[in-house]
């Protein structure tokens, strides 16, 4: 059994600039034995810190730096955490530890308190007493927690949970993300946090609802159709109604669905120099919003690329259209005269007055049969494939 003397450096977290300059070195050091768990670890760290209430932790082993997806990651297995590895089950020894490497411990996933853990020595004897033990403090422990704000006294940051149920082209691997956020932005500024964290586009309409499902009929909708993304905030979605979710549905045609939940971490007020929404933690990688993007192209194309040129003049030159088709394409046509570029699917669906799934659902037809094309994953790229002769006046 060996004894290991572990440097633990704070390198982040919610201190202020005052402290820092009275502080500029946080560290403790910790010896423990090779039969003891990374929980007993955690346990140490916690009270040579001061801290006075528990959270949910993380050791990350093997990575180049905080969150690096390809570290080895130890703390509490549930689904909330999306760990495998049980830090209550795992002793140091096992580890395999060396002298001069290092390994992250991060504690309170919302207000992100980032440690450095530096092996300092592995000595093969074991003294007697009593295990972990911290043997060297430097600097002052940080308040846990900001003093002076409360919850009422401005915005706070919330920690939401957004998981993808399904999607067009969804894969069996899970896809986390855990978003810390000011509660006061609307609707809209959490889709666009959203669409970043997964590397979507924003090119496409969107909506929110709360339900008891995320198929359930009987739903309350925010969409841009009354107004809801842009005046609704996140307070005034939670606390939810009891059996009931926040869901996120983005793309109309590929139905990409999003169930989203406000964790039990602690709101906390804004921290300095911290920019918000941000991701603090990723499990699973993004989705693929358009894959084999020629390929879908061209099967979209009317015809299909097998066919000659000349046979796909034919389709456009003497286009088969339904009055209603006309009309989209005549409104996309003379829309992108006027403002310099194709219109949104937001401006079709206003335009004719119809739900945004419908305006969708008309584009989708409209590239099928061959008289639109458009660039997989751009916005306001449209263009009417059919001449202006052929075209029926706008009514």
């Amino acid at each position: 059994m060996n004894l290991y003397t572990l440097e633990v450096f704070l390198i982040g977290g919610p201190v202020t600039t005052e402290f820092i300059k009275k502080n500029p070195i946080i560290s403790r050091t910790i010896r423990i034995r090779g039969d003891q768990t990374l929980k007993d670890l955690h346990s140490a760290i916690f009270l040579a810190f001061d801290r006075e209430e528990e959270h949910m932790y993380e050791f990350q082993f093997g990575g180049d730096g905080p969150n690096d997806p390809k570290a080895r990651l130890y703390g509490f297995p549930a689904e909330s955490t999306g760990l495998k590895r049980d830090a209550s089950k795992t002793k140091l020894d096992a580890l395999k530890l060396k002298t001069g490497e290092a390994f992250g411990y991060w504690f309170d996933f919302g207000a992100d308190w980032w440690h450095q853990v530096n092996v300092i020595s592995v000595d093969k004897k074991t003294p007697m007493g009593k295990h972990p033990r911290v043997i060297d403090r430097v600097g002052q422990s940080p308040p846990q927690y900001a003093e002076g704000l409360d919850e009422d006294d401005g915005s706070m940051i919330w920690t939401l949970k957004v998981e993808l149920l399904d999607g067009a082209y969804a894969g069996e691997e899970e896809c986390v993300r855990i978003i810390e956020i000011d509660s006061s932005v609307a609707l809209e500024d959490l889709h666009l946090a959203i669409q970043d964290a997964v590397g979507f586009g924003n090119d496409h309409l969107y909506e929110f609802y709360v339900a008891r499902t995320e198929r359930s009929r009987d739903r309350q909708r925010f969409d841009d159709e009354n107004g809801g993304i842009c005046t609704t905030t996140l307070e005034d979605i939670f606390p939810l109604e009891e059996g009931k979710k926040l869901y996120y549905l983005f793309d109309y045609g590929d139905s990409w669905r999003f169930r989203i939940s406000k964790t039990r971490k602690k709101p906390h007020p804004p921290l300095e120099g911290i920019v918000y929404p941000r991701v603090t933690k990723s499990t699973g990688g993004n989705p693929d919003q358009y894959p084999d993007r020629e390929e879908r192209r061209e099967l979209n194309r009317c015809p299909s690329s097998e066919y000659a040129a000349s046979e796909f003049e034919s389709c456009v030159m003497n286009p088969d259209y339904t009055d209603l088709q006309g009309q989209y394409l005549a409104f996309i046509y003379h829309y992108t005269k006027l403002n310099g570029c194709p219109p949104a699917e937001a401006d079709i669906h206003r335009y004719f007055r119809v739900l945004p799934p419908t305006a969708h659902q008309m584009i989708v037809r409209l590239e099928r049969k061959g008289f639109i094309t458009r660039v997989p994953g751009q916005a306001r790229s449209i263009k009417v494939l059919v001449p202006f002769e052929q075209l029926p006046p706008l009514e």
